[in-house]
């Protein structure tokens, strides 16, 4: 289990690079998911990742599913109306 992504860069950073969660786990071969796990300023949405082991996808669904209904951190986004 870590934290999603670092924080969100400034419209200036967007150029550089930045380290994701899923990296680390894609390169190894192994399974990840990554869950809402909360708001920053009431707005910003924050994730964590889980990692599962090789072949082992049934668990890691079953991790994520029970902390989501543990959390109730995701919230329905708001949709601006069509034009």
């Amino acid at each position: 289990m870590a934290p999603s992504n670092a924080r969100a860069p400034k419209i200036s950073e967007r150029a550089h690079p930045w380290a994701h969660s899923c990296s680390p786990a894609a390169v190894g071969g192994y399974p990840s998911i990554t869950v809402p796990a909360g708001y920053a300023d009431a707005h910003l949405p924050l994730g964590v990742s889980f990692i599962g082991r090789r072949y082992c996808d049934e668990e890691l669904l079953e991790l994520a599913y029970s902390f989501e209904q543990a959390t109730r951190a995701r919230v329905r986004p708001l949709c601006l109306p069509t034009l």
